[in-house]
């Protein structure tokens, strides 16, 4: 039936939207043209030629959390347990409109529905997304961008260490500003995703392992 052929149910609305909106890195409306063949895809030198200490990039040169010792392990499965931090002005600031927000709040923006599993061996990561929308990302800590699949199709994003934290940064296929800087790391008990909007709004969605 129609019902089971897409999950677009108002639960399944919110998922999508929560998938859209909670996911390491975005996705760009440039990445539909070169998929449908209008254009060739661009290297990340091409699509990421402004320097530095343009304002674009301010949110680039965020010092984030500061964590010493020893790298610990990602590998393992883990939930959504909770959100810090005013997750409606981050997404507003990544420009997501407020009826997306208000479908995600009715979700606790995600608490307890998302779920990861993370397969970590020295610098390289395969990070799959369990759930509704299933889709699994390959990425190596390199500090070069790289084009990496998400719920929404490509984007771009640079991973390298800051301490224990894996930090990336993400930017849209062909978009020229900069989107959102993510840490990765262990807090106690918890893997914090920490994000940070262009304006610098932060937010931390706690993971709890899963078993």
């Amino acid at each position: 039936s129609q019902a089971h052929s897409q999950p677009w149910t108002a639960h399944g609305l919110m998922l999508r939207n929560l998938a859209d909106a909670l996911r390491p890195w975005c996705c760009g409306a440039e990445h539909a043209a070169v998929a449908a063949g209008s254009e060739e895809p661009k290297t990340p030198k091409e699509s990421f030629n402004l320097p530095l200490e343009d304002a674009d990039f301010d949110v680039y040169t965020a010092s984030g959390p500061q964590l010493s010792g020893e790298l610990t392990n990602f590998s393992g499965r883990y939930f959504n347990a909770f959100t810090e931090g005013d997750m409606d002005h981050f997404l507003a600031d990544t420009g997501l409109n407020e009826g997306k927000r208000r479908a995600l709040g009715m979700t606790n923006f995600g608490a307890g529905l998302q779920e990861i599993e993370i397969e970590h061996r020295g610098n390289s990561f395969i990070w799959k997304s369990l759930g509704v929308f299933r889709f699994t990302q390959e990425i190596q800590v390199n500090d070069e961008w790289q084009e990496i699949q998400t719920a929404n199709g490509f984007a771009w994003m640079l991973p390298s260490w800051q301490g224990q934290a894996l930090r990336i940064h993400c930017r849209e296929i062909g978009g020229r500003e900069a989107k959102t800087v993510r840490w990765i790391y262990f807090r106690g008990v918890h893997m914090i995703l920490e994000l940070m909007s262009p304006s610098r709004t932060v937010v931390k969605i706690h993971y709890r392992r899963s078993h």
